[in-house]
């Protein structure tokens, strides 16, 4: 098969894995598959057996490339779709949604996907309201019998674009207009008659900020000094300071900043690039403590070890380790390139090496003896 036209579509019969001496017609019970479909569940599959390498930021990174993908097909934004889990249950989120009075009426179309009739039939008995099914003639498409039977009230008018049993096809763009002017004015109908596309609610003069140069300046010395420091931490040290500035406006401030790509956001300072590549074990979650009752007197009672990652650039993070003794009021750091066994064995090295003789306490840390 070959396409002879522009606008007509060629065989595209090495997307799909299909013998080559079978013909499959019978899309409407089920589809074939594309490859590209296949090797995408595929991958899903193995991520699944895998967890611990997704972090919290893969959940939602596929999802968001195929809804901007949808909205490339559809022709709108991507906040303009929804993932759910099949048709019903989108239906259903939305007849819940839906304001029914009692006698207004729901147009749907005769023999119409059931995923789109079973719930609004649902809502129809709640509220009171009636479900108005929609049949053509021999010979008649679907858009004219259904903009006839959309009244005065019409609540919702829930069709799809393509009936799904017989292909016909429906005029979207005319039934939204007969569905919007249902109870709207003749003014508002001779408007929309000759400016079809809303006009923008956008504002013709947006409002400049007009925060003083000292005060950005000022927060961003702030932020410079306190990288890990948020709008509340910045607001208070400037307050103290004698500059009388409000959270909110240092937020405003930080954010304008770091669109501007002048300020770092905190987050990317502290993430690792990557998924996680290790578990917890449910017996051992948390670090060992000190045994309760028992308070650190003496040198080496009781070390603190705290790890941090910082990325030094967005492709590359190290690990700093730091160990600190509450009572002799001593740090010891130690900077490595993974959270290994490792690097911690060479912080215990460190911290066994940099104590001094007078504290022999400190060969009991970390089960060293």
């Amino acid at each position: 098969m070959r396409a002879t036209d522009e606008s007509e579509l060629g065989c595209q019969r090495e997307l799909f894995d299909i013998p080559s001496d079978l013909v499959y017609l019978n899309c409407a019970t089920m589809g074939p598959q594309l490859r590209a479909a296949t090797d995408a569940g595929f991958a899903a599959v193995r991520a699944g057996a895998a967890p611990w390498m997704r972090t919290s930021v893969d959940w939602f990174t596929d999802a968001e490339r195929l809804r901007g993908l949808a909205a490339r097909i559809i022709g709108c934004d991507s906040d303009s779709v929804a993932l759910v889990p099949s048709v019903s249950y989108g239906i259903a989120i939305a007849a819940a949604n839906v304001k029914l009075e009692r006698g207004q009426s729901i147009v749907v179309l005769d023999q119409q996907f059931p995923s789109n009739v079973y719930a609004w039939r649902e809502l129809a008995r709640e509220r009171g309201g009636q479900v108005t099914t929609v049949r053509r003639g021999a010979g008649e498409g679907w858009t004219e019998p259904l903009l006839a039977s959309i009244g005065p009230n019409t609540a919702v008018v829930a069709v799809p674009n393509c009936h799904w049993s017989d292909g016909g096809r429906i005029d979207l763009p005319r039934v939204a207009a007969a569905a919007r002017a249902v109870g709207a004015p003749r003014s508002t109908l001779d408007r929309w008659e000759k400016a079809p596309e809303p006009r923008s609610r956008r504002p013709k003069r947006i409002r400049r900020p007009k925060w003083p140069l000292a005060l950005i300046e000022a927060v961003e010395a702030v932020r410079a000094d306190n990288p890990m420091g948020g709008k509340r931490k910045i607001a208070a040290i400037l307050n103290r300071e004698g500059q009388a500035v409000s959270v909110s406006k240092v937020g405003r401030i930080l954010r304008r900043r770091m669109d501007r790509g002048a300020v770092v956001p905190a987050p990317i300072l502290r993430r690792r690039p990557g998924g996680r590549c290790f578990r917890f074990d449910t017996r051992q979650r948390y670090a060992k403590r000190l045994a309760k009752g028992r308070k650190a007197r003496a040198p080496g009672d009781l070390v603190q070890i705290d790890t941090l990652f910082v990325n030094v650039r967005p492709d590359q993070a190290i690990k700093r380790f730091t160990a600190y003794d509450p009572v002799a009021k001593w740090t010891i750091g130690h900077v490595a390139s993974a959270a290994s066994a490792i690097a911690a064995r060479n912080l215990l090295d460190k911290l066994l090496a940099g104590a001094t003789s007078n504290e022999p306490n400190l060969r009991r840390i970390g089960g060293v003896s």
